[in-house]
Parts: structure tokens; C-alpha cells; sequence
């Protein structure tokens, strides 16, 4: 026979289809009805123990006796299940996914941008038109992780002379998220002091001043003079700490270079990075390098801006 120790577990055996006797006392179960042994009023103290035949717990439910390891989870990623070579593939299998507002998911766009290829300007364009399609479609919301991820490509198919340039007026598109979710533009500048000539747009000069007036905006809790609903829309976008994630004084001088060599205008100059700056930069203990200004007068003088 075997010995059986009741236990807090034990005591919830399911009993089926045998009579069997608890202390000395014979007690049968009906053999229709299963019953519980904690529901009895039979049940021996934990410390007793109760004999019963051999191979008795072969009759009970199988799955008391065997565990069954669970199913291989399914990888949702549209992209893995199908394939694809280029980011112009990817991103028409997620659109025809994301039809019908259906969510998009940020592996699978991050999946888009990995497969950027080197040279391909194409490829950037892909990306900033995926993210405000998404975004207004597939309510896509940018993370920081992704947007470092959508940035490094970019880089990576237009090369760092235009990825600048690129990149600045994708950050000034508020439609992309970059916004939102790129935590530093001071590698926006550093390329786009690559580039003196600009991307030949006609408002290519104002282009780094206004650059970093909306990174002092997002530093300075612009968010409080909205409306309540505007208010709780933009900071569900917000990804960044707004304060450390603010200018610095190398960002100052890195925007400062980035306007006279494109021949920005003194004032846009002054009231769009310098005055702005000081402001903010009270509370924050900063202000505007000696090395900046004297730049910034020296271009004055030689009639650069």
C-alpha cells in the first residue's frame, strides 16, 4: 500500500469512483458524485497518515498527474513572418497592416529602419513619411529608444552632409515625433556645419535659429500656455526630460555657428538663441560663452550676417 500524508495540498485531492476509509471509520463516496476531502467532515488531522491500495491515484484526473509545457509563443512581427529586403518594402507591408487604424508596432518599425541602405536618400524619406503617417493613422507614438534608432538611419542612407538638414526639418515637423522624442540636436548642427551651401531651400537660412527656438520652447514648459485638451495631448507625446534635455551652452555655440554660416540675419540671431538662452539659462545657472558672443560680433563686423 501506499503511505498518503495529509497535507493543506492533499486535502484538496478530487476523490473519485472507491470507496476508502479515513481514521478507522469506513466512508464511501458516491461514485457519481466526486467530492472534495476538505468539504468532508472525515478528514484525518495533518499529522495522521492513511493507507491506501496500490496504484490508488491512477484513477484521478490526469492533469493532477502530468504537466504539459506551454505552446511556442507566436512572433506577431508582420515583418519577420513575410520578409523583406529594403525599408521601401517594410514600409508598404506596414501600411497595408496599419489599414484600418490598426496599431503598428515599434519593433517592426525599428525592423523599417534597420534595413536603411547606405546612400539611398530614398530610404530617409521612407522613414519620415512612415512616422507621420503612423502617427496620425496608427495613433504611433515615438520613444526615445526608436527615435535614436529612426536617426541612425537617416544618417545612414543620406550621408552626414544632408542628414543634417534632414533631420532639422524633420525636428521642426512636429508631425514626425521627433520633437517629442530626440533627446539632444546638437549632432544636427555638427552636420549641418558640413554642409555651407544648406539643402537649397529658401528658408534654408533660418532654418538653425528656429531649430533651437523650438528646443527652448520644449524647455521652457510651453505646454502651460496651452488649453487643457491641447495641454494633455502634447505632454502624452513628450518622451524627454524637458529640463535636462534642454540647450546647453555648446548647443548655443554650435547654433550660433550654424546661423552665420548660413548668413542669418543679426536680429533672428539675437532674439531667437541668445536673448532666449540668458533667460532660461538664469534659472538654470548658464549663460552665453564670452568665446560665442566675440564670434558672433566678429561676423558683425565682417558683414556674415
Amino acid at each position: 500500500p501506499l503511505m498518503v500524508n495529509f497535507t493543506s495540498m492533499a486535502s484538496r485531492i478530487i476523490l473519485r469512483y472507491r470507496p476508502f476509509t479515513i481514521s478507522g471509520r469506513p466512508t464511501i463516496i458516491n461514485h457519481h458524485t466526486p467530492k472534495v476531502i476538505s468539504q468532508c467532515h472525515l478528514i484525518a488531522a495533518p499529522s495522521q497518515t492513511t493507507l491506501y491500495p496500490k496504484n490508488y491515484f491512477s484513477t484521478l484526473e490526469p492533469a493532477l498527474n502530468t504537466t504539459t509545457a506551454p505552446p511556442p509563443r507566436k512572433d506577431r512581427n508582420i515583418l519577420h513572418q513575410i520578409g523583406f529586403k529594403t525599408t521601401g518594402q517594410a514600409f508598404y507591408l506596414l501600411r497595408k497592416k496599419g489599414a484600418g487604424k490598426k496599431f503598428i508596432r515599434r519593433s517592426e518599425f525599428r525592423e523599417m529602419c534597420r534595413a536603411a541602405q547606405p546612400g539611398v536618400k530614398k530610404n530617409g524619406a521612407n522613414i519620415l513619411q512612415a512616422l507621420r503617417e503612423f502617427r496620425v493613422n496608427n495613433a504611433f507614438l515615438l520613444d526615445i529608444h526608436t527615435a535614436e534608432v529612426a536617426v541612425e538611419a537617416i544618417v545612414k542612407s543620406c550621408g552626414r552632409e544632408d542628414a543634417g538638414w534632414v533631420l532639422a526639418r524633420g525636428f521642426l515637423d512636429r508631425g514626425t515625433g521627433l520633437y517629442f522624442a530626440m533627446e539632444s540636436v546638437d549632432e544636427i548642427f555638427e552636420m549641418m556645419l558640413l554642409k555651407p551651401d544648406g539643402d537649397g531651400g529658401e528658408d534654408a537660412s533660418r532654418v538653425p535659429a528656429q531649430v533651437f527656438y523650438e528646443l527652448w520652447k520644449r524647455a521652457s514648459f510651453c505646454e502651460n500656455k496651452l488649453k487643457k485638451r491641447a495641454k494633455r495631448k502634447y505632454l502624452k507625446q513628450l518622451q524627454v526630460k524637458q529640463v535636462e534635455n534642454g540647450p546647453n551652452v555648446d548647443t548655443v555655440d554650435l547654433a550660433v555657428r550654424a546661423c552665420v554660416m548660413m548668413g542669418t540675419n543679426e536680429k533672428s540671431i539675437y532674439y531667437k538663441i541668445v536673448a532666449p538662452f540668458n533667460k532660461w539659462g538664469r534659472f538654470q545657472g548658464l549663460s552665453v560663452k564670452e568665446e560665442t558672443m566675440e564670434f558672433l560680433r566678429q561676423a558683425v563686423e565682417d558683414g556674415k550676417v
